[in-house]
């Protein structure tokens, strides 16, 4: 299995998007001929007025499809983005499609189809791009030797941890866990989908979210007051860490190892 992992990693791009425009349009095919299952409780032949949803179907997604930039992703690399286009496709040939199968109608064929095909086409095509990340992601990186992220924590939970926290996510070169702050009033709130914990929560943090950093985002704090989060820290057997300019990280300028200990 992982040589076949391999194999289609090095295939060339074009062949890659013909697989992947013959897998939707099984996907397609399939979509249809479940749809009368359900609709009818039996195994349907795909033949004479039949054959009309299944044109139909087709002739609209896979143009939709290809003008959606479907075919432009990377697999491997699906987010939430992909998912949302792979959605919004999937509804624009939604609606064209049960205009016509449902709202026009056609003898023979039950309107309903126009309704249950386009949700299984959708459940199908998500699950393909989601087999396929998970399938290949995970592969990849080990043919090209990536190493897991980092994971840090950002102590400061202000505008300055704020805009570390943007600029690391721009760079994508570390995972966050959390923030850390001294404020209570902070504490056990949600910061940009992160939670904000205690300082006293620090050693049980770096055990439990496997942490390997501590960055800093305390610029106006006092020398004795830094030196003391500093020993807490130390105490932790965790690196401290002070990023460089925010905006070289975002910017992708600077890596992990640009990153100052102290």
């Amino acid at each position: 299995m992982p040589c076949l992992k391999e194999y289609f990693l090095q295939i060339p791009r074009l062949i890659k998007r013909s697989l992947v425009l013959s897998l939707d349009i099984s996907v397609c095919i399939i979509s249809v001929w479940l749809a009368f299952y359900l609709r009818l409780g039996e195994l349907v032949s795909l033949s004479g007025i039949r054959f009309l949803p299944l044109a139909l179907a087709l002739s609209l997604s896979i143009p939709i499809f290809i003008i959606s930039g479907l075919y432009r992703m990377i697999f491997r690399y699906t987010g939430w983005s992909a998912f949302l286009t792979i959605i919004k496709a999937t509804f624009i040939y939604a609606i064209i499609y049960s205009a016509v199968i449902t709202v026009v109608g056609f003898d023979g064929i039950p309107r309903t189809i126009g309704i249950i095909q386009p949700l299984l086409l959708l459940v199908g095509i998500i699950a393909s791009r989601t087999l396929a990340h998970y399938w290949l992601g995970g592969n990849y990186q080990k043919m090209i030797g990536v190493k897991s992220k980092p994971i840090v924590l950002i102590y400061g939970a202000g505008s300055t941890g704020r805009q570390m926290a943007r600029a690391i996510e721009l760079g994508g070169q570390m995972k966050i866990a959390g923030f850390v702050d001294d404020d209570s009033s902070l504490q056990k709130s949600n910061l940009d989908g992160k939670m904000i914990y205690a300082p006293n929560d620090l050693e049980h943090l770096v055990n439990s979210l496997k942490v390997t950093d501590v960055l800093l985002a305390i610029p106006s704090v006092s020398r004795s007051k830094r030196n003391d989060i500093l020993q807490k820290i130390a105490e932790c057997r965790v690196s401290v860490r002070n990023l460089p300019s925010l905006i070289d990280l975002a910017g992708g300028k600077v890596t992990v190892s640009d990153l100052r200990e102290l």
